[in-house]
């Protein structure tokens, strides 16, 4: 992923954003296929770690100037190694599509967001000394109910419409209140957390939907 972003950076100008966000989505969907090619947890949980320890070594020495090159002071590599580590230990084994799902939002979502928001013209804002946009933030919003929707209807977990509308808004809220990149541990986090919830309450599915309980369904 370093490669390809390193190669788009040189082959273009001024696509430094897009290079950083070629990394983003690319290693957000490390997490999925690590454990759809069904690897030790203790491998991925290790490599996870190994990348914090690499970030944080980069963060220090700008050994790869690509990943930590942006126009404010943030820790979002950090928080995303953090937040990859966290998915595991947690989700891992006992809810491992609460975790793709996180991991999914995390990647795609939040990546594209960055990436429509700079590159289309739309209204802006400014939050917590942040500036959004009306693309961005529509993108984050559809996009999150997207993925939750793919991947429940993939997985056989039925989540209410009403529900993945919830978790939309409230992640894209998240992702609003970026202060130093934090919305890349507390938006997939939330996702995946929210999502297990849904997917293991009959009570919370029925409340939404006001249909029979999972289990019947299944």
């Amino acid at each position: 992923m370093i490669t390809l972003a390193g190669w788009i950076g040189s082959k273009w100008e001024h696509s430094h954003e897009l290079s950083r966000k070629v990394i983003h989505i690319g290693c957000g969907l490390l997490l999925p296929i690590s454990y759809w090619l069904q690897l030790p947890r203790w491998i991925a949980l290790t490599a996870a770690l190994l990348a914090i320890g690499l970030v944080l070594l980069n963060y220090q020495r700008k050994w790869l100037g690509l990943i930590e090159d942006v126009d404010r002071k943030t820790y979002g590599t950090i928080f995303y190694c953090t937040s990859i580590s966290t998915l595991i230990l947690i989700f891992w084994n006992p809810d491992p599509v609460a975790m793709i799902a996180g991991s999914l939002v995390m990647a795609i979502s939040d990546g594209l967001a960055g990436l429509i928001g700079k590159g289309v013209q739309s209204p802006t804002w400014r939050f917590n000394d942040q500036t959004k946009s009306l693309a961005g933030t529509t993108t984050m919003l559809l996009s999150t109910f997207l993925i939750l929707m793919t991947v429940s209807h993939l997985t056989g977990n039925v989540l209410p419409i009403r529900f993945a509308l919830l978790v939309s808004l409230i992640v894209t809220f998240l992702e609003q209140w970026s202060v130093y990149g934090i919305d890349n541990l507390t938006v997939p986090i939330m996702t995946a957390l929210m999502f297990s919830l849904a997917a293991n309450s009959d009570q919370l599915l029925a409340f939404f939907s006001n249909t029979v309980p999972l289990k019947t369904l299944l």
